[in-house]
């Protein structure tokens, strides 16, 4: 499994979540729009640290904008960056630095460009994040929610939904990896990769562990587009707009994906590869920082991965669902993104721990 970067690692050791690297000390808390968009584009900063939800207006400047070679964190300890200026997106992150959102959620992008949501050309991890809501609507314009043209993007326990590109990758467009764990992708849209695409050559563009990608819709790939995917646990079905589930020339499992149309190509014993409908409910909040699509009581994706398995091929160090239940409930793993826990006292959840 190709899980590329040690960040990702990171925040999958600790089953209490992503302890940034970041200096405490060194980080700046904001509370307005202007103290947000004089700290974002500051090549000095490391750490921003949000204590309100945040409006990006035109008087105030539009998108963030940021040049640096050096890496930033945002902790947006559960608040909303929303734009709202028409034609511009919510965050411009060029230089190389890589960026980190967390706990954040990334709305209201509209740009004739890539990146609706969020354009970074450095590597682009979120952690407990949700992007959701934003247009890259200009003509072959890409990545409506996120544009990443760095060596990789990451999402873990995040959800990417709602998102729109004219072109392709509704959700996430990438020009290298997308690495997904325990996390969602849903009702986005674009003419080729509805869902998500990544442009790497060589290898698997798409990388799930314990992911959710369906009701993408597009025209090619509904749900995933680009040079292959490769996927332990994880469902991809219900695509939409003529394309099927998956557009690909590469395909890798390792094992227990349940895949809606047959188009992803795995073929291991233990995976569902043309299973229709994996019965999960509508996007919403079960538990947990961002919103997630809870499998029904007589869904097939529940207790479909055994004990033992758990833990298999990518999935060593996930012992928590996007929401942060435990794994294994009840008689097994679930595929996806979603730990079903057993009708009776509230599941245990284990809340991340910040540094800042």
């Amino acid at each position: 499994m190709r899980l590329r970067t040690g960040l990702l690692l990171t925040a999958l050791i600790s089953p209490a979540g992503l302890l940034l690297a970041a200096d405490p000390a060194a980080a700046v808390t904001v509370s307005t729009e202007a103290e947000l968009q004089a700290a974002f584009a500051d090549t000095n900063e490391t750490q921003i640290d949000l204590a309100n939800d945040i409006d990006l207006t035109c008087a105030g400047g539009g998108d963030l904008d940021r040049n640096a070679g050096d890496p930033l964190s945002v902790n947006g300890h559960g608040f909303t960056i929303r734009q709202t200026c028409p034609g511009e997106r919510v965050i411009h992150n060029v230089g190389g630095g890589a960026l980190t959102l967390q706990q954040v959620a990334i709305t209201g992008g509209s740009v004739a460009d890539d990146g609706g949501g969020v354009y970074s050309d450095g590597d682009l991890t979120l952690v407990e994040a949700t992007v959701v809501g934003n247009v890259a609507s200009g003509a072959g314009s890409s990545g409506g929610g996120v544009y990443g043209i760095g060596d990789v993007v990451e999402l873990v326990r995040s959800t990417v939904a709602g998102n729109i590109a004219a072109e392709v990758g509704g959700g996430v467009f990438a020009s290298a990896q997308i690495n997904l764990v325990n996390s969602t992708v849903t009702g986005n849209q674009a003419t080729e990769g509805g869902g998500l695409s990544s442009q790497q050559v060589g290898g698997p563009g798409v990388v799930l562990v314990y992911s959710t990608v369906v009701a993408n819709q597009a025209l090619a790939g509904a749900n995933i587009a680009g040079q292959g995917v490769e996927s332990f646990g994880s469902v991809i079905a219900l695509g939409t707009g003529g394309g099927q589930d998956c557009f690909v020339p590469l395909e890798v499992s390792n094992g227990y994906n349940f895949v809606g149309d047959g188009s992803c190509g795995f073929a291991e014993s233990t995976d569902i590869p043309s299973g229709g409908d994996p019965l999960v409910g509508l996007l919403g909040p079960n538990g947990g920082p961002t919103p997630t699509m809870l499998p029904l009581p007589d869904s097939p994706l529940i207790d479909a991965i055994p004990t033992p398995n758990c833990q298999d091929d990518g999935a060593a160090l996930v012992t928590i669902d996007q929401r942060g239940v435990v794994r294994p409930q009840i008689n097994g793993c679930d595929i996806g993104s979603v730990e079903v826990a057993p009708v009776g006292p509230e599941p245990v959840l284990l809340e991340p721990t910040f540094t800042g």
